[in-house]
């Protein structure tokens, strides 16, 4: 991924050194380490809906157990789904009232503006129009 001016690898620690953390600093983050890196990956990849099986390669595993447990994590944008659909099965009545009431909303927008940043929204009137 990285080379030298003479076309060699770089060694991980002048990559963490030179890049990483360079990068890092510009993008006002905390540094990361390597490691953090191939939680990412893990991921990123079980977001992607890429096979367990080439997860667990890709990461050089011996067990599945190691990539499912340790490197892979559930996303918020993930979890915060499968509350909206377990909400949408359990209380179908407070689902359809929540998304008529975002319909209106938009359509209000529509009208008035506010959601695009064209003006100001009227706050009281918001509140009046549920």
């Amino acid at each position: 991924m990285f080379a030298t001016r003479k076309g060699t690898p770089l060694s991980a620690d002048n990559v963490w050194k030179r890049k990483l953390k360079v990068a890092c600093q510009v993008a006002r983050l905390k540094p990361i380490a390597w490691h953090t890196l191939r939680h990412t990956h893990s991921t990123l990849l079980y977001v992607l809906g890429i096979p367990r099986k080439v997860a667990q390669a890709q990461l050089g595993h011996s067990r599945m157990a190691t990539t499912l447990e340790i490197y892979t994590h559930a996303p918020i944008d993930a979890q915060r789904k499968a509350v909206a659909k377990l909400e949408r099965i359990l209380f179908p009545s407070l689902w359809w009232e929540k998304t008529r009431r975002m319909r209106n909303l938009n359509a209000y927008n529509e009208i008035i503006g506010g959601a695009d940043g064209t003006r100001t929204r009227d706050l009281l009137r918001d509140r009046q129009a549920f």
